[in-house]
């Protein structure tokens, strides 16, 4: 599964950032994801995501990190269904 990682949010009935909730259901369901995220956007709100949280995932194998920032975003407007 493909993830766009833009800005961090948080959820209101956790007051954490999505991003662990998704990151926990990835895991439990033996699903991997492709994440594309913005650097800055990374530990940038209280509770949101953080480098901690994200290396342990990709240590686990539960996700990849991709970056807006470079070639390797795909163009979703290109991708056909």
């Amino acid at each position: 599964m493909r993830f766009d990682l833009g800005t961090d949010k948080i959820d209101p009935s956790t007051g954490k950032s999505y991003w662990y909730e998704v990151f926990q259901n990835l895991e439990e369901k033996g699903l991997h994801g492709i994440i594309f995220l913005i650097p800055q956007a990374v530990e940038s709100l209280p509770n949101g995501i953080d480098w901690k949280t994200i290396a342990d995932y990709v240590n686990r194998g539960v996700i990849s990190i991709g970056s807006h920032e470079l070639p390797d975003h795909p163009d979703y407007r290109s991708i056909k269904s």
